[in-house]
């Protein structure tokens, strides 16, 4: 999240989403597996609420992606009201001494069927908590696919290119069908895992293993993906690295980098758009007004300057408002502007700016600059 969330706002979700079922990992496995009452002690009760946020961020997650919009609705902020009404429920346990804690969780690492035992919950007992939380993640998952099934749409609107379009189905329809996986079967595990012998159902242990493995699997394979396919961090696929011809002319030389891309076009767009309406020469043009101009999302942008135009896009604005001040002062406008009115018909915010970024483009001042044109 950290690294991604300024070019894709939809990382803070995946990133919530992955963290979220660590600590779902984490409850399970100090449960059921470790044996250890102090760090089941530790986390008991603290992060259930973080469990009910899984489904949540998935979702968002999955329609971000999709519609390319990371923005939540007045509306969405009701999916977080089960991790809010959870909290509500843990407010006696939060208060308990670290005693009571450290006991109920020494009789849990012993028979987990104990947990019927720990009644300091309000309105909903605790053990109901490992149904609900499944049930939730499972509902949300299969939302989240039937998202993805009828993703088309909104990838024709968008005129998202094919390469683009397979590299985020496959992605998020492993993700979804995984997540079903996890948490359709975990609900049986739950019943046999607590013993409850008014279940309405029972398996056996040899259910039970296969049940395990499978949702196990597919627990792992969720993060491994991450890792394996980094790029979908991005929402976007990866461009393929050409080297620049160093040419003179600095449009011939964006422009024999933008083939066989799928944001060939989208970039194109972008050069057009700064060669034929100069937005640059506004001081306060940044890379936001730029997104509201051209309609396009940021984070595409940002992958189009980063991986196919090759010039960062602070660069290229610095270097097109130099080349606008130097046919300026070519044409004599020094005569009748100063050299700082020069610099702010170029589009930069300060003399001092202008200075500085001239002198790094050209070796020279604009005062050096008009002296060596004159002669």
């Amino acid at each position: 999240m950290l690294f991604n969330v300024k070019i894709n706002k939809n990382a803070m979700y995946l990133a919530g989403f992955l963290f979220c079922l660590g600590i779902f990992g984490l409850l399970h496995n100090f449960t059921f597996d470790e044996k250890s009452p102090i760090l089941l002690a530790l986390v008991r009760g603290i992060f259930l609420p973080f469990v009910y946020l899984i489904g949540p961020l998935l979702y968002f997650y999955v329609r971000g992606t999709v519609t390319d919009n990371s923005k939540l609705n007045t509306s969405d902020y009701l999916h977080f009201t089960p991790a809010i009404f959870s909290i509500f429920c843990l407010l006696p346990y939060f208060f308990s001494p670290f005693s009571y804690k450290l006991q109920m969780a020494k009789l849990i690492t012993e028979n987990p069927k104990l947990v019927l035992e720990d009644t300091r919950y309000w309105i909903v007992p605790q053990y109901i908590h490992f149904y609900l939380r499944s049930i939730s993640a499972a509902i949300y998952a299969f939302a989240s696919l039937t998202l993805v099934s009828n993703s088309n749409k909104f990838f024709e609107q968008n005129a998202v290119p094919k390469s683009h379009k397979n590299l985020i189905l496959r992605w998020l329809y492993t993700l979804t069908i995984l997540s079903i996986i996890i948490f359709f079967f975990y609900i049986p595990l739950s019943f046999y895992l607590i013993q409850i012998t008014k279940a309405p159902f029972r398996i056996s242990e040899f259910y039970y293993t296969i049940f395990d493995r499978i949702s196990g699997y597919s627990y792992c394979v969720i993060p491994l993906s991450v890792l394996v396919l980094p790029q979908i961090l991005y929402g976007l696929p990866i461009a393929p690295r050409k080297k620049l011809d160093h040419k003179k002319d600095f449009w011939e030389d964006t422009f024999t980098i933008l083939e066989e891309d799928p944001f060939m076009e989208v970039s194109k767009s972008i050069i057009d758009h700064l060669k034929n309406n100069k937005p640059y020469l506004d001081p306060e043009f940044n890379i936001d007004i730029l997104s509201e101009q051209l309609n396009i999302p940021k984070h595409h942008l940002y992958y189009c300057f980063a991986n196919i135009i090759k010039v960062k896009f602070s660069k290229i604005r610095n270097k097109l408002r130099v080349e606008h001040a130097k046919n300026l002062l070519i044409e004599g406008k020094s005569q009748s502007l100063k050299l700082e009115a020069i610099g702010f018909e170029s589009g930069f915010p300060s003399r001092s700016h202008f200075f500085a970024t001239f002198k790094e483009e050209t070796g020279l001042t604009p005062s050096e600059f008009l002296e060596e044109h004159a002669l």
